[in-house]
């Protein structure tokens, strides 16, 4: 059913709306605007920027959509630079409601940055649901000093040294860092934040004590300069922080690593990173980072095991194939790469992060030497003494990286990496397997390594975003080599069997030839009584299904006030499970019901039956949209699969109807006195397909005389000789010609007819048919 998941409708309009304001800023500074529209860069605030036109005049023209309320705002690049009035309050969103092309005059009194001396200004605009967190790198003030005094709210810090909190190589000597030291950021909170509890997370390599405007909240490790006393402590948790009720705030850290110069040496930053996120945000992204954390484990860790373990098995039964064991060592040494990566993103103790570190190394070493071994033992065995080389290089990178670190030593083994990687590339070009398939398995392979590194690179070089938020995208490339390596090994034992196999066969043809005759016989005669038995099965099932169906509608239609309701189902050779009916609790209370169940046969007639049982208790006149909710949910709790069912409901007024789609084909709406025919369409999914889907109400109104028409998709989908689609213009056209030609109570008996014409007779599915008659207001 083609419509279930697209529809059309008219062009949105566009104007041109030129926005000019007049307004004093600093040389350099520019000034943006920020929307609630794609159009305004959905308030991201230095998306789209205005120009100078002269002195302190600024324009931009921005195509708009007509009649669509919009909200915006000016900022001079972010929310800590927003517009404000002349004493320094925060405008209120301004609106334009552009109903043709137009220009719009602003002055701006002030920007939001003239009036506070904190360093980092929260608003609404930072911390929101859905927001990316704020990152509090910059902007602090430090002092290798320690006092129990700095942490106070008051405390006058404006001679410490302006600072970040990385704590880099260049940066310790400008702090004349010693191992502890404190660093303070004030913070102007708006009132909009005041007693809201925001998530807060850091991110260190050493310890830490936090205070917020002199209240010690969080500690992470053990602060000390004595080497006995000092425990570092990463973390990797966000925290519960209700921000106090007032504007100026001061966030002091008392911190310590006086191990900085081991940590620097590594190539890494020894100091800390404090963020604040949207609580509800966190919580929502911890849950499905831990799903992703699973995933990732069981795809990188437990399946690279899992073929590991199969090649050792091949090893320990056939000997001879030695490729078998080193790419089974290969896989376990990735396994084991991936397995303590894993482990230094969830573990806390330093020491133990650096120490799984080394077993990482030492687990990818393991990986590149064996993975080289096993593709020269495959495909270039003659050189096999260069893998000494590879060997060679990779002990001397593994023992180094156990008692040295850092940027030199990173660039020797990504180099190891890369030239390893090169090395699987020649030897895959250069060699020539004569078998296709085999050709294809591992190119296809190599292929895809090359283009995950590719990916990679642009990704690390900033020209694209990390797809679902995973980073090591090579390692995708890694697997995909990994199971076509897999695929060509099991191959080629399997062709090494299937060959032995031929040949036994070979022997036993010529011996048995007679008797393989006499058991294609019998097998042929089987065969035909099996299409003959499953043939008589399938007509009882088809017949059974049809007097299914038809037992499911209503012997007749009730009387409808305001209505006349007339219908026609046509049934194709194989049971397509359409259904209807007219639910009347009351003279007033009037429901009309159009399905048409996904498949054919007995399947179509079992959902059409559970739709009917669950229509039966429940009460449309609750409410259409609760109703039909509750349906899907029942549905989709059933456990059907890829069963689903299509439904149109819809409850009929004096002045017109409601009606809710769940994957139904448009609806068609005859107006009388236009003598035109509207299609009406609705972006929804079947009943079924989604647990949470929100379905939504319709309303047509009506004038005497005008008619409602509901279908299901077996007309709009009809095909005929020339394999053309019968469609939803033509449906609309059909229909408008003979309600302008002919009264209602012949319109099937047209629209039938100019079916047959169309399908020459012949239907693929059922054709439901039902128009309602508006006769007026009573």
């Amino acid at each position: 059913m083609a419509l279930l998941f697209a529809s059309c409708g008219a062009e949105d309009e566009y104007v041109r709306v030129t926005f000019r304001v007049e307004a004093k800023i600093s040389s350099g500074d520019t000034i943006f605007i920020a929307g609630s529209t794609p159009e305004l860069a959905e308030w991201y605030p230095n998306r789209i920027p205005l120009l100078r036109i002269t002195g302190n005049i600024w324009q931009k023209s921005i195509r708009m959509k007509k009649g669509e309320l919009v909200d915006y705002k000016f900022t001079l690049g972010d929310w800590a630079r927003e517009q404000t009035d002349e004493y320094g309050n925060i405008s209120i969103n301004k609106q334009i409601l552009p109903l043709g092309d137009t220009t719009v005059l602003h002055q701006i009194k002030g920007w939001r940055v003239d009036h506070t001396t904190a360093s980092l200004l929260l608003d609404e605009h930072s911390i929101f649901p859905n927001s990316s967190p704020v990152i509090m790198n910059y902007h602090w003030r430090y002092t290798p000093s320690d006092s129990a005094h700095f942490p106070e709210l008051r405390y006058d810090d404006s001679g410490w040294q302006l600072s970040d909190s990385y704590l880099g190589k260049h940066e310790s000597e400008k702090k004349a860092w010693n191992g502890l030291g404190w660093f303070r950021l004030h913070l102007w909170v708006d009132s909009s934040l005041w007693g809201r509890t925001v998530a807060f997370h850091i991110s260190q390599l050493g310890a830490s004590e936090i205070y917020i405007n002199g209240k010690r909240e969080f500690s992470f490790g053990t602060v000390s300069m004595k080497n006995d006393e000092f425990i570092p402590r990463q973390n990797h948790d966000y925290f519960p922080l209700r921000l106090d009720t007032m504007s100026h705030q001061v966030i002091a850290v008392r911190y310590a690593a006086p191990h900085y110069e081991d940590i620097q040496r590594r190539n890494l930053d020894a100091g800390f990173i404090i963020s604040l996120n949207d609580l509800s945000t966190v919580m929502m992204r911890q849950g499905d980072e831990a799903q992703m954390h699973i995933y990732y484990q069981q795809l990188f860790t437990l399946l690279p095991l899992a073929m590991a373990f199969f090649h050792f098995t091949l090893f320990l039964f056939f000997p001879q194939f030695r490729e078998n064991l080193f790419y089974a060592v290969c896989l376990t040494g990735y396994a084991g790469l991936v397995y303590y990566y894993e482990l230094m993103g969830t573990e806390t103790d330093i020491y133990q992060i650096f120490y799984y570190a080394k077993l990482a190394g030492a687990s990818n070493f393991v990986s590149q030497v064996f993975g080289l071994l096993t593709m020269y033992t495959i495909l270039k065995p003659e050189s096999l003494n260069r893998i000494r080389v590879f060997f060679a290089v990779g002990v001397v990178l593994l023992l180094t990286g156990m008692y040295f670190s850092g940027e030199p030593f990173n660039y020797f083994t990504f180099g190891f990496l890369l030239i390893t990687v090169s090395e699987l590339i020649y030897i895959s070009v250069t060699t020539t397997i004569r078998d296709k398939n085999a050709r294809i398995i591992m190119v296809s392979g190599i292929t895809v390594l090359i283009f995950f590194i590719a990916w990679q690179l642009l990704i690390d070089f900033g020209w694209f975003e990390h797809p679902g938020g995973y980073y090591l995208l090579v390692n995708y490339g890694f697997l995909g080599l990994m199971l076509s390596m897999t695929t060509y090994l099991s191959y080629e034992f399997a062709k090494t069997n299937k060959d032995l196999s031929q040949r036994i066969q070979t022997i036993e043809l010529l011996t048995e030839e007679k008797i393989s005759k006499e058991r294609e016989a019998l097998q042929a005669e089987t065969e035909r009584k099996l299409i003959a038995a499953e043939y008589e099965r399938k007509s009882a099932e088809l017949e059974d299904a049809r007097k299914l169906q038809i037992s499911m509608l209503p012997k007749s239609l009730p009387q409808i006030d305001c209505y006349t309701a007339r219908v026609r189902m046509e049934t194709a050779a194989e049971v397509g499970g359409d259904y209807y009916d007219i639910r009347q609790y009351t003279k007033h209370d009037n429901f009309v019901i159009v399905g048409d169940a996904t498949g054919h046969g007995a399947k179509a007639g079992i959902m059409v039956t559970i739709t009917k049982s669950l229509l039966a208790v429940l009460d449309l006149r609750k409410g259409l949209a609760e109703t039909i909710i509750q349906l899907n949910k029942s549905i989709k709790s059933i456990g059907l699969h890829s069963l689903y069912m299509s439904l149109l409901a819809a409850e009929l007024g004096e002045r017109g109807i409601r009606y809710i789609s769940a994957g139904m084909p448009p609806v068609f709406v005859y107006r009388k006195k236009e003598r035109t025919t509207d299609t009406v369409i609705s972006k929804s999914m079947p009943l079924g397909a989604f647990a949470d889907f929100q379905y939504s109400i319709q309303n047509i109104d009506l004038d005497g005389g005008d008619c409602v028409i509901f279908v299901t998709d077996g007309l709009t989908e009809l095909f005929n000789k020339q394999q053309e689609i019968f469609g939803i213009e033509r449906t609309a056209e059909v229909i408008n010609t003979i309600l302008a030609a002919n009264p209602t109570e012949h319109f099937l008996d047209r629209l039938f007819e100019e079916i047959k014409k169309w399908g020459n007779g012949q239907l693929n599915d059922d054709i439901t048919v039902m128009i309602l008659e508006y006769k007026g207001k009573n």
